[in-house]
């Protein structure tokens, strides 16, 4: 196995690793969880990524994508919580719950990315 680091930006890791294994090569890319901000900006970057992605894939690679969703999960639990703590009976939503959706609708953009760029 061979690891190559390279100089790529990924929020606050700046690297990207590509692994060899049997005459596979795969590359593992992490989106830091503070690369990935609010939805709009948030569509910005992963249009970046996107296009990463989709060149290591035209080039035979198998791409793995990791992210982190802290602050999407803030943003997604943050109203209803402010809601009902000023007594306006809204429902809390679960944390497991905030976590589902942020990474539903954070693969969301990536898959609609990945296919703008391919």
């Amino acid at each position: 196995m061979s690891e190559t680091i390279t100089g790529a930006h990924c929020g606050r890791r700046s690297y990207t690793k590509e692994y060899e294994c049997n005459q596979i090569s795969a590359w593992s890319l992490p989106l830091g969880e503070r690369a990935l901000k609010h939805p709009e900006e948030q569509l910005t970057l992963i249009g970046a990524a996107a296009e990463a992605i989709v060149d290591l894939m035209d080039g035979g690679y198998n791409v793995t994508v990791t992210h982190g969703n802290g602050p999407q999960v803030g943003m997604i639990r943050w109203p209803p919580t402010s809601s009902a703590d000023k007594g306006g009976g809204t429902p809390l939503i679960p944390f497991a719950e905030c976590g589902a959706m942020s990474q539903g609708y954070i693969g969301y953009h990536l898959q609609q990315a990945i296919g703008e760029k391919n």
